[in-house]
């Protein structure tokens, strides 16, 4: 050391921030990756963190089931995964299939036979019109946890059924002992039945052999009470050795019927 001169000082070794500087930024990593992960649950509840419920498919069955007017129910397979808790709405056309077994075809109150799920809402009763179509509206409510499979769900279906029930038709000449060879006549309809009130189109067909003139049928009637013939394709002329046919429109009883109908062809030759 020279005399007079101050001594140099030894250089200090830093401060090892380092590892404090690390530890900072691995402990606020895992709070962003927390934050991301609880943002993630909240922003998108169909994310892997959110349970889901999974349709696989829906069947609607209706009450009875042997019932006329829509057949035997609806179902869909195509599968829907939403978040649970969520609510989805079913559209379902309905459309009367046999409006000649049944009318006035009403869905009554929608049930859910299938655990966790919840009915919201449904614009029941609703009536389908004869040979009409309207659009069921079902509002579900999917579980709170995951889930699945299929959705079932039923309905009962009222209506009424046909109350006119013809079980055999009668035909007849007037007069009875034609000259012109008809044979008997034959209606395609060996039976039918209606409702009260309606019309019903009828028809028979003959054939004329070996007569001795050319018939002509001026005139379709019924003895049958409540029964009446509103029209018919008459005058028929009926050549000889020929087939023809007539056709004819009943109205049917107002009040309910189970019997024969008789039904006379009026000839002139």
């Amino acid at each position: 050391m020279v005399a007079g001169t101050a001594p140099t000082p030894s250089p200090r070794k830093p401060f090892p921030r380092r590892k404090v500087i690390f530890g900072a930024a691995v402990a606020g990593g895992a709070v962003a990756v927390v934050l991301i992960l609880i943002l993630a649950g909240i922003l998108f509840p169909g994310s892997p963190l959110s349970p889901k419920v999974t349709v696989t498919g829906v069947t609607l069955s209706f009450l009875p089931a042997s019932d006329p007017c829509f057949g035997l129910g609806y179902a869909n397979d195509t599968p829907v995964t939403l978040a649970a808790g969520a609510q989805e709405t079913l559209l379902i056309s309905l459309t009367d299939q046999a409006p000649q077994q049944a009318r006035g075809c009403t869905v009554g109150a929608v049930s859910i036979s299938t655990p966790g799920f919840s009915l919201v809402s449904a614009n029941v009763p609703l009536q389908v019109g004869d040979s009409g179509s309207a659009t069921l509206k079902i509002e579900v409510k999917y579980p709170s946890t995951s889930y699945s499979g299929p959705l079932n769900l039923s309905a009962p279906v009222t209506y009424i059924s046909p109350n006119i029930t013809v079980q055999s038709q009668s035909f007849t000449w007037s007069p009875g002992s034609n000259a012109c060879g008809l044979d008997s006549p034959v209606s395609p309809y060996s039976m039918f039945a209606g409702f009260a009130g309606d019309d019903f189109n009828d028809s028979a067909a003959y054939a004329a052999i070996s007569g001795q003139y050319a018939c002509t049928i001026t005139a379709v009637t019924t003895s049958t009470p409540g029964f009446s013939v509103i029209s018919a394709s008459v005058p028929d002329a009926i050549p000889e050795n020929s087939f023809s046919g007539v056709s004819f429109e009943l109205r049917l009883p107002s009040t309910a019927y189970n019997g024969t109908l008789s039904v006379t062809f009026d000839l002139t030759w």
